[in-house]
């Protein structure tokens, strides 16, 4: 089957409650996970309550644990592995319109280093009967949002609880950064241009990336820059000079060796690879 010129993008149009899709996992066909990498454009809340699932996000591995939750943003490419087995939970798909300002900058922030959610025993069986409840009332809208809303808002919770680990200042610096690369990389890749725009210092934006992310402001805009060519490798038909060109590169051969030099391989090795 050809690749489409872009990365596939799912929606809930023509769901039964707009802007919410629910669904078991673990129980026949009802339950199966699509293994298609895609992304959506709405949020993903999963949460674990038997064995363990294994999840591809952003070619990251990610191995959630009963008794585990876990947000994945809509820009995030994602797929469940088939190493996967005697998986049972829920996986809920809740649009932006359901969320707060303040909850697009936490879930954004989250996904920065994202990792699964741990809860308290109680919790867990909590938000599994809000889910029990919301798959009951899925089709009735005013009485599916709340349900729905809810079990955001205690998945949510308890990332916050999580990222406050995290000096506030800096993650929010880096959450700005990606706002800006998300718009500009393919046409300004200079660490002290982002701090301009930023007002503040290009050494205190190199402080704030590496206390978040380990790395230096100058690899953190090469790894958002290998991360966007990595999805298009992948799950589009664009050749890689063609990638290089959408990237603002139009010396294919430096870029090939900034890729070959963050992954040990060049884009069209690792495109053969993936194969």
């Amino acid at each position: 089957m050809n690749k489409p010129r872009h990365i596939p993008l799912q929606t809930l149009k023509g769901s039964p409650t707009p802007g919410l899709f629910v669904k078991r996992i673990g129980e026949g066909e009802r339950g199966a996970m699509k293994h298609d990498a895609h992304r959506d454009d709405y949020y993903m809340i999963a949460l674990i309550t038997e064995g363990r699932a294994i999840m591809s996000v952003d070619f990251k591995e990610v191995i959630i644990s009963a008794g585990e939750a876990f947000v994945v943003s809509p820009s995030q490419v994602h797929f469940p592995s088939k190493a996967s087995s005697g998986v049972k939970g829920w996986l809920m798909g809740i649009s932006s319109e359901h969320f707060t300002e303040q909850e697009v900058e936490l879930t954004a922030k989250y996904a920065i280093n994202a990792s699964p959610i741990c809860c308290a025993n109680e919790v867990i069986d909590e938000i599994n009967s809000l889910f029990e409840m919301l798959s009951h009332h899925f089709c009735h809208y005013p009485i599916a949002v709340p349900l729905a809303l809810s079990i955001k808002s205690i998945v949510l919770f308890y990332a916050d609880t999580e990222i406050k680990n995290i000096n506030d200042r800096y993650m929010t610096i880096v959450y700005q950064l990606k706002k800006l690369l998300a718009i500009k990389l393919n046409k300004e890749k200079s660490p002290s241009v982002y701090a301009g725009m930023l007002n503040i210092s290009e050494v205190y934006l190199n402080e704030a990336i590496k206390a978040v992310t380990g790395m230096n402001v100058s690899q953190f805009i090469r790894s958002q820059v290998v991360l966007t060519a990595k999805r298009k490798l992948a799950y589009t038909s664009l050749s890689a000079s063609e990638i290089a060109v959408e990237l603002g590169y139009d010396d294919y051969a430096y870029f090939s060796k900034l890729f070959k030099k963050e992954t040990g391989l060049s884009p069209t090795q690792y495109r053969k690879n993936l194969k």
